[in-house]
């Protein structure tokens, strides 16, 4: 979707042209794409839905279209994959105009991802934040068939292959839960890193914890920066455009 607005400030909004985002020509100059981020992210396009390849594509087109001038990722999403994470932070730091979160429910990955971007607005007071933190899930009816069913051979010379799988296999969880006690410190030292945290250190743990919490919270806590309806959110879009306009002319 691209929103336009007229000399008078009326908007138009236009989602009917899928090239639309990287054909110029239908775009007024100074509009707005708002992207959406919903569901559960994968790197995989599924059966009715497609994965974060989709919105890095977005992405990287109305960065190509000078007439956008900024982009809101409209966000409900429960979180997913860390790499389809990573895959739209990578996109969002690569921007060459600013990218503001605008968020309903966004959860773990959906807020990693959100982290990066200029500016983040709740969408009203009930909208949820947070859950920063890695989940490695275990299949264990599987894992109990999988033990009892193959056996793998590895080269002598590579003992730390798939060393998390087999040490599970063989009933020892410690290195799976090393492994998510690794995911969540980088998770949350990218967030530190990206936002600006309020509260002292043991007040910045409470709020990395895992938890989620409403809007209002969120923004007293630093994981938001404003909260309002989509309007709000354009007229913050304006405000870095023309913060943008004035670095330009500096």
């Amino acid at each position: 979707t691209v929103i336009m607005q007229d000399a008078t400030g009326e908007y138009t909004v236009r989602s009917d042209d899928r090239g639309l985002l990287s054909n110029s020509a239908l775009v007024k100059p100074q509009s707005v794409a708002v992207l959406k981020l919903s569901d559960v992210m994968t790197t995989k396009d599924g059966v009715s839905s497609y994965g974060v390849g989709m919105l890095d594509q977005q992405l990287r087109a109305a960065y190509s279209n000078d007439n956008i001038g900024a982009i809101i990722i409209d966000t409900n999403s429960p979180g997913g994959e860390v790499t389809a994470m990573q895959m739209l932070v990578g996109a969002v730091q690569d921007r060459n105009k600013p990218v503001l979160g605008f968020g309903r429910f966004a959860a773990s990955a959906a807020y990693g991802t959100l982290a990066a971007t200029d500016e983040i607005i709740a969408s009203d007071k009930m909208a949820q934040f947070g859950s920063v933190g890695a989940v490695i899930t275990l299949d264990k009816a599987f894992l109990e068939y999988y033990a009892e069913n193959f056996l793998s051979f590895y080269g002598e010379d590579a003992p730390n292959k798939n060393a998390e799988w087999r040490a599970a296999l063989a009933g020892d969880f410690g290195p799976i839960q090393e492994a998510a006690n690794r995911a969540t410190k980088q998770f949350q030292e990218q967030v530190s890193k990206q936002r600006p945290i309020s509260g002292g250190e043991a007040y910045q743990r409470a709020t990395l914890s895992g938890a989620m919490f409403d809007a209002v919270e969120a923004r007293r806590r630093g994981l938001v920066d404003g909260i309002g309806t989509m309007n709000y959110a354009l007229s913050r879009a304006g405000a870095w455009m023309q913060k943008g306009k004035k670095k330009k002319a500096a």
